[in-house]
C-alpha cells in the first residue's frame, strides 16, 4: 500500500479481517510472516518504542466505543491528556478536531444525545486527536444506514485528501469499498487472496471474491454459444456499443444485461452479451481492435 491511499479489506467472516487490523497497529502480536508499517516491523517493537509506534494509527470501530460518562470534548480529548499534552494544546486539537467532523455545536453534549451517525464522527476525531500516519476503520459504517454510512465515508475522504492520512476500511458492504476505496485486498483464510484496483476486482471478480459474494449475486448465463463480459468507461456512445458492433462486424447477439458502476475513480458501464460460436472470433476482434476490455464467463460451448 502506498501512503496516502484510501483502502477496503473484504473477506469471508472469520477470514482475519480484525486480527490484521490489530497486528498492523501492534495490539496483537503474530509468530511468523513480515509486517512493514511506515517502514518498521511491528514484531520487532515492544514496550515504549511499541507505545510510540501505536500514536501514528487512529482506530474506530463499528460500536464507536465512546465514554459515555464524559462528554463529546472530553471524548476527543481523551487520548491527548493519557499522553500528557497542554490543556492549551487539548483545547486548540479539539476544537479544530470538532470543525472538522462538523460537530462543534456538539462538544458540551453526551453520547446518548448523538444519533449514530454523530457519535462515529465524534470517534473519527478521538482517532485523529494525536495526528496518526494511519486510520484503521474496522466496519466503520455496517451499524449506519446506508444514506449515513456514505456521508462517513464522505468525510474520511475528505479527511484523507485535507491531511493526506492512509485510510483502511474493513467492511462487508461492497458498495462502500467499490465507490470510496482506490484499491481492495481480498482476505482469505489469513492470506491475501487478490487485489487490485477496485474497478479491475469487481469488474471481472476473483473466486476469492465471488466465495464471498455467494450464488445469489451470480448472473445466470446461458449454457449455449460465448458469453461475453464487456466493461468500459461509461460515456454517451456506451450505450451504442453493441449496435455499432453488430452492425460493423455483422454478427447477431443478445444483450443479456447491461447497467452502470461508480467507482472512486470513475463510472464503468457494464454488458453482459451472447454471441454464437460461428461469430465469436468475429466480436472478439471488434473489441480487440477498439482495445475494450472484456472476458468470456460462465459455460460455453
Amino acid at each position: 500500500m502506498e501512503n496516502g491511499g484510501v483502502y477496503g479489506l473484504v473477506g469471508q467472516s472469520g477470514s482475519g479481517k480484525s486480527t490484521l487490523l490489530r497486528c498492523i497497529n501492534g495490539l496483537i502480536a503474530y509468530d511468523d510472516g513480515s509486517l512493514t508499517v511506515d517502514g518498521v516491523e511491528v514484531s520487532s517493537l515492544s514496550g515504549k518504542s511499541l507505545l510510540e509506534f501505536r500514536k501514528n494509527i487512529g482506530m474506530i470501530f463499528q460500536n464507536f466505543s465512546l465514554l459515555n460518562r464524559l462528554d463529546i470534548y472530553d471524548n476527543i480529548a481523551l487520548p491527548m491528556r493519557c499522553w500528557g499534552y497542554s490543556k492549551n494544546d487539548i483545547d486548540a486539537r479539539v476544537n479544530e478536531l470538532l470543525e472538522m467532523v462538523h460537530l462543534s455545536e456538539k462538544k458540551n453534549s453526551f453520547p446518548r444525545e448523538l444519533s449514530g451517525g454523530q457519535k462515529q464522527r465524534v470517534a473519527i476525531a478521538r482517532a485523529l486527536a494525536l495526528n496518526p500516519h494511519i486510520l484503521l476503520c474496522d466496519e466503520a459504517t455496517s451499524a449506519l444506514d446506508p444514506s449515513i454510512a456514505e456521508t462517513i465515508m464522505e468525510l474520511l475522504i475528505e479527511i484523507n485528501k485535507r491531511l493526506g492520512i492512509t485510510v483502511i476500511v474493513v467492511t462487508h458492504q461492497f458498495s462502500i469499498v467499490k465507490r470510496y476505496c482506490e484499491k481492495v485486498f481480498i482476505l482469505e483464510r489469513g492470506v491475501i487472496a487478490a487485489s487490485g484496483k477496485c474497478s479491475d476486482v469487481f469488474s471481472y471478480p476473483p473466486e476469492s471474491l465471488l466465495a464471498i459474494m455467494g450464488e445469489k449475486d451470480k448472473m445466470l448465463l446461458p449454457e449455449t454459444g460465448k458469453n461475453i463480459h464487456i466493461m468500459m468507461p461509461y460515456n454517451d456512445r456506451s450505450s451504442g456499443l453493441i449496435s455499432e458492433m453488430c452492425s460493423d462486424a455483422e454478427i447477431s447477439c443478445s444483450l443479456l444485461s447491461a447497467e452502470q458502476e461508480r467507482f472512486c475513480d470513475g463510472i464503468l458501464f457494464s454488458l453482459f452479451i451472447n454471441v454464437s460460436a460461428q461469430d465469436y472470433p468475429k466480436a472478439a476482434k471488434y473489441l480487440n481492435d477498439r482495445l475494450i476490455s472484456w472476458k468470456t464467463e460462465g459455460r460455453n460451448e
